[in-house]
């Protein structure tokens, strides 16, 4: 990510006692940045039609709980220093396409599990 002549602004809090300085600083966006939002954010529809293909054969738990696991996997990639923005964007596709299968994965199983009842007062009346 290039960043261009930082135009900054400070602020300070004050927190349990404690002033805390914090610097914004603004950079402008790339053609690859954009690029690489565009790849991450497809993962999503990738995990919608992994989880609808899954779900029936390995069951609702299951599929819940491997794509948890995935995603917490990709997210801790993620913090593996100076992985270059093509790795980046690769974990960020998967770690996204299998969040959004879990949410997926639960709007499916809810309904099962609990009455409609509870459902709507869970979701508020």
């Amino acid at each position: 990510v290039g960043v261009a002549t930082p135009s900054s602004s400070s602020s300070t809090a004050l927190l349990g006692g404690n002033s805390v300085n914090s610097t914004a600083v603004c950079a402008t966006l790339t053609a690859e940045d954009y690029l690489s939002v565009v790849v991450e954010s497809s993962g999503e529809f990738v995990g919608i039609i992994v989880t609808a293909l899954i779900i029936d054969c390995f069951g609702r738990k299951r599929t819940m709980a491997f794509e948890f696991v995935v995603t917490g996997a990709f997210i801790a990639l993620l913090t593996i220093p100076n992985i270059g923005i093509v790795l980046e964007t690769v974990f960020v596709f998967v770690a996204r396409a299998f969040a959004t299968g879990v949410f997926q994965a639960v709007y499916v199983y809810t309904p099962e599990v609990y009455p409609t009842s509870v459902r709507g007062t869970a979701l508020g009346t």
